[in-house]
């Protein structure tokens, strides 16, 4: 019998045909595997949140907080485990692994809705405030969002109170997620000032003398921090040696009021602010004053808006307080401030003279961020 088989031409045509449909068919299998996997990653998404939401429920005491809009608990898969609301054995679909039930760890909130939200994080996360590091140029030795009323709170630039009102005038916020910036990370702990001030206008002293910070009358408003609102840190002022060691200054004397300086250069007769220029050091005298087109204080961030402060009768805030007078106690002297235009200046601290802010100081252990 005379067999023929398959000849060159016939055989590039089947082989041109079956790549063909290869080509065709694959695209939608790997989709419809794709689409399986994805199915099969929401039903064990599903199933840990339900068994999430069950385990709150039966442990409500522990979590009451969750009953609060948008207040943040942490739940680990090895509660889940213990609890029996998971499988020991728990796969995750992506890589088809055994979860790590020591790591896995799901976040729940009430959202705007009245109802649950849940993320999933594959990772040990540890709830407190995020730490940003400074970028390249940046006078600051980095960012931190906190809320010093709980340290372990969760604080991200999302989660970050705003500082100023729907108008753009700046408010006083002394409690929830703020945004703060590191001035000294020496040693264990990050040294850092509050982005706005807490006190919109205060007077050093309203008797006829100047006195010492710690029978100034703002003493007892730093201290109201912690007694009325519920600060875990002891805040403070900034001295004017902190000022003139961040903005690295020489020839400084802080027993002389001749001594003031802007923070960018020494020779100017205004600090380097625009829209197109900003200084670098803006960070520390920002949001202490809302400015027409090309006055002092003036940063991106005012969109050169001008918004009356409306606070004793003032259209702005001029900076705010720091700690060290300039003359001996008891006689006539000045107290430093830092200004709204960049610059050290000085009041009076009798009370005709300086209404300033208080821009709170912290000092937080590293240790919160491991």
């Amino acid at each position: 019998m005379n067999k023929k088989g398959f000849t060159l031409p016939e055989m590039l045509i089947t082989v041109s045909i079956l790549g063909f449909i290869i080509l065709i068919v694959a695209p939608n299998i790997t989709g419809l595997l794709k689409k399986i996997d994805d199915e099969k990653y929401q039903r064990f998404l599903s199933d840990v949140f339900l068994a999430t939401e069950a385990y709150i429920q039966a442990n409500i005491e522990e979590y009451a907080s969750i009953s609060v809009e948008n207040e943040k608990v942490y739940i680990y898969f090895e509660n889940l485990i213990n609890a029996h609301y998971l499988k020991s054995d728990v796969y995750d679909p992506k890589n088809k692994k055994r979860v790590d039930e020591e790591n896995f760890t799901v976040e729940v909130y009430l959202n705007d809705n009245d109802e649950y939200s849940y993320k999933l994080y594959e990772k040990h996360f540890v709830p407190g405030p995020t730490l940003v590091a400074a970028q390249a140029g940046e006078t600051h030795k980095g960012i931190v969002y906190l809320d010093p009323t709980d340290l372990t709170k969760v604080c991200t630039e999302e989660d970050a109170d705003a500082n100023v009102n729907e108008f753009g005038t700046p408010t006083e916020i002394k409690t929830g997620c703020m945004k703060w910036y590191i001035f000294d990370d020496t040693g264990d702990n990050y040294t850092m000032i509050l982005d706005h001030n807490t006190i919109a206008r205060i007077k050093w002293n309203n008797e006829a003398i100047i006195v010492a910070y710690e029978n100034s009358n703002l003493k007892p408003e730093v201290d109201n921090l912690v007694t009325t609102s519920g600060w875990k840190v002891t805040p403070r002022l900034i001295t004017v040696e902190e000022v003139n060691t961040i903005t690295g200054k020489t020839g400084f004397d802080s027993t002389n009021e001749n001594s003031w300086y802007y923070f960018d250069t020494l020779t100017q007769t205004k600090a380097i602010f625009s829209d197109s220029v900003r200084s670098s050091y803006d960070w520390l005298y920002n949001n202490t004053y809302k400015c027409k087109t090309n006055n002092f204080g003036c940063t991106i961030e005012d969109n050169n808006s001008y918004m009356d402060y409306d606070k004793d009768g003032a259209d702005s805030l001029d900076g705010y307080w720091t700690s060290t007078p300039i003359d001996p106690i008891g006689g006539w002297g000045f107290i430093w401030y830092v200004s709204p235009n960049g610059a050290t200046g000085y009041y009076g601290g009798q009370p005709d003279y300086g209404i300033l802010g208080i821009r709170p100081v912290i000092e937080v252990s590293k240790s919160l961020f491991d």
